[in-house]
């Protein structure tokens, strides 16, 4: 196998974001270029120049229509996994994963995986403050557990907690391997029951905060943004949703925080 570089990963993810995008204009649905992708386009006009990888958002409806039908048919690498659609994948977001690569990430075989973008289910929440507090904790809980699942319990240096980590680790074997990011995305999509409400948010990963908290309308008008030469959808207030997320985005970080964060090595299969 041949090792991509960091200009190799980077084509191959934007050649997948080109094609989510047909994917998505020829069926009518609506994807949104998000988080450090989003910054990137507004601030670099394409990659930030030391992040290697892709977020995008879609709404619960558009997404699950995404997931269920875009491996239909193809004749090409590309296939979308997500926990109801592949019994052995446990991530709790989708992605589109390039199967002629393979992905090594943190040392280890990341899930049988090739090169991938992530894909992240917007739901709708309550309206209602404390309605929606309890739905946050319950998913809490669910996202404690999911980690607990990927820790090493070697690297924890409390005797305690090694020990209670790996009782923890053995339980959670005994159940399906993708039950928690399966349950964390009927908690979200049960919030409101796919019902419109005025807020929205991405319920299932580690971007679940108050913080992570939307306006519904925010993402109602959208533009074309360019992102390495190419144009794709964003939300047409997406100062004001970057500016919630992480402040101010458009200062650049200190020199010594600018580096690859993610430790994944591609390789080109045979």
């Amino acid at each position: 196998m041949r090792e991509l570089t960091v200009d190799e990963v980077k084509a191959r993810e934007l050649a997948i974001m080109c094609k989510v995008r047909e994917f998505c204009e020829e069926r009518g649905l609506t994807y949104y270029l998000a988080y450090g992708t989003l910054i990137g386009a507004v601030r670099h006009g394409g990659f930030i120049p030391w992040d290697d990888d892709v977020d995008l958002i879609m709404f619960r409806e558009d997404y699950d229509i995404l997931m269920r039908e875009f491996n239909i048919g193809r004749s090409d690498a590309l296939r979308a996994k997500c926990p109801e659609n592949d019994r052995d994948y446990c991530h709790n977001m989708g992605k589109i994963v390039d199967e002629s690569t393979v992905l090594i990430e943190n040392n280890r075989l990341r899930d049988r995986l090739g090169l991938y973008i992530d894909i992240f289910a917007f739901d709708y929440l309550p309206e209602d403050d404390a309605e929606r507090a309890k739905i946050l904790r319950r998913q809490q809980f669910l996202r404690d557990q999911y980690r607990r699942t990927n820790e090493d319990p070697s690297e924890q240096k409390n005797p305690v907690k090694r020990l209670a980590l790996r009782a923890n680790k053995l339980a959670l074997r005994m159940l399906p391997g993708n039950l928690l990011a399966r349950k964390m995305n009927d908690v979200a999509f049960g919030a409101t029951g796919g019902r419109r409400t005025a807020i929205c948010g991405e319920m299932t990963s580690y971007m679940c905060r108050e913080g992570s908290i939307f306006r519904t309308e925010w993402f109602d008008e959208t533009f074309a943004l360019p992102f390495e030469g190419e144009l794709f959808t964003a939300p047409k207030n997406y100062d004001v949703i970057l500016r919630q997320t992480y402040g101010d985005y458009m200062t650049l970080p200190p020199e010594d925080k600018r580096h690859l964060e993610h430790g994944f090595t591609v390789y080109q299969k045979d």
